[in-house]
């Protein structure tokens, strides 16, 4: 890249973060057609592609069609004393159409290494309303965290998560799952583990898919310690071919020696090579591909969408098969300057990426640790809110949001 166009790069994404950190805009609407036709004239000039994908659409966003970001937007998982931070959860349609919301809940603290317990809501109308709240799991003292949900070939939920070890917090988390008895998951079997090493394994909320020829993958960071060897997280999957009764680890982890490999996310191409996006400290989104279902990994490779150290999530619109990923769109910024959520979409299975516009816009939060999922057309997406400004510490007062985006904000134009 030429020195010109780094320095002008530089120069919109200071003014974006300016406006932005500013709160001068608080309403937007993710639009496909304007965001197309926005990149239809953009795509004549020489402008570099950051420039011409991401930031000057959504300038142009940002302004126009206003007083849609809060459509149907829910607080599921409120804060309290007693419980401080509701964060990192999954959803999933039931069998009998009924949402299933599993998500972390912490007690009493707010920090990654305080008590937590997995809960659950439910919702019968489409996420008009809810259930009072649920325990699904939990071990007093202990921290389990980070739910995906998964749907077995005989339609019973699979419940992923993390479980820390109290003893060695900053050493052994372990890989679990647990089976529902039923479609509906009125009650749930004996939690079982995963991995097959000890270590500090991460695997976030929202994460595990199952391939076209049904092998199960699960996405994992590793490292034998994060608070020494941060840096070292490498990132693979474990996968299983027999609905989770066994599991066989990558054979070769994506590493990029000085950098971590954090939060890995997956997405099965039409091809049916497998796609990894991963959370750097680098400026943008990284890329892995695997051509084996998960048993070996490309290097990593930058990709052109702009993230600072914060997960994204990567799915594909029902209607037009397309990508899309939901994402922080400001990099260089601490995790306490993830002051958007922004949705962008590929029509090339992840070559190249164009912005759609801003899920939330108002900087006075932070959200993050998406997650989507599909009823039909419309996007499910819970994630977390922060009140930055608010001086409360770290996660301190976090929020769980649910938000329902309607087909016609991301069917095909």
């Amino acid at each position: 890249m030429k020195a010109s166009e780094r320095m002008l790069i530089e120069l919109f994404e200071g003014i974006y973060s300016v406006l932005t950190d500013i709160s001068l805009v608080v309403c937007v609407k993710a639009d496909r057609k304007l965001s197309r036709g926005v990149y239809a004239v953009l795509k004549r000039a020489s402008f570099p592609t950051r420039l011409r994908n991401f930031y000057i659409p959504l300038f142009i966003l940002l302004i126009t069609d206003c007083g849609q970001s809060n459509r149907q937007k829910i607080i599921v998982g409120k804060a309290t004393t007693e419980y401080p931070r509701h964060s990192e959860g999954d959803m999933a349609v039931l069998a009998d159409g009924s949402y299933l919301l599993v998500y972390t809940r912490f007690v009493g603290s707010w920090g990654d290494m305080g008590e937590a317990q997995l809960v659950e809501r439910r919702s019968k109308d489409k996420g008009e309303t809810w259930s009072e709240t649920k325990i699904v799991y939990r071990i007093e003292g202990w921290n389990v965290m980070s739910a995906s949900l998964s749907i077995s070939l005989d339609r019973k939920p699979i419940l992923f998560f993390l479980r820390r070890d109290p003893g060695r917090p900053h050493q052994i988390i372990d890989i679990m799952m647990m089976r529902a008895e039923d479609s509906v998951a009125t009650h749930w079997q004996t939690p079982m583990q995963i991995n097959t090493e000890e270590g500090y394994h991460v695997v976030n909320n929202a994460r595990i898919i199952r391939t076209s020829k049904s092998r199960l993958l699960v996405p994992f960071a590793l490292t034998d310690d994060i608070e020494s060897h941060y840096d070292a997280q490498r990132a693979g999957v474990y996968f299983s071919d027999d609905e989770g009764a066994n599991w066989t680890r990558s054979n070769k982890l994506v590493a990029m020696p000085g950098y971590a490999m954090m939060e890995p996310g997956l997405i099965e191409r039409k091809d049916g090579t497998v796609l990894m996006h991963i959370r750097t400290e680098l400026g943008s989104v990284y890329f892995s591909e695997s051509k084996d279902a998960g048993v070996t990994w490309e290097p990593p490779r930058a990709s052109t969408i702009p993230s600072p150290a914060a997960p994204s999530t990567l799915s594909r619109i029902p209607s037009s098969g397309e990508l899309i990923i939901l994402y922080n769109p400001k990099p260089n910024v601490r995790w306490n300057g993830r002051t958007s959520l922004a949705l962008a979409f590929s029509s090339d299975e992840g070559e190249t990426w164009q912005s759609m516009g801003l899920v939330e816009s108002d900087t006075s939060y932070c959200y993050s640790y998406p997650s989507i999922t599909w009823d039909g057309e419309d996007a499910l997406l819970t994630y977390y809110q922060w009140p930055r400004f608010s001086g409360q510490k770290n996660f301190q007062m976090t929020d769980l949001m649910f938000k329902k985006l309607e087909k016609d904000l991301l069917g095909k134009g």
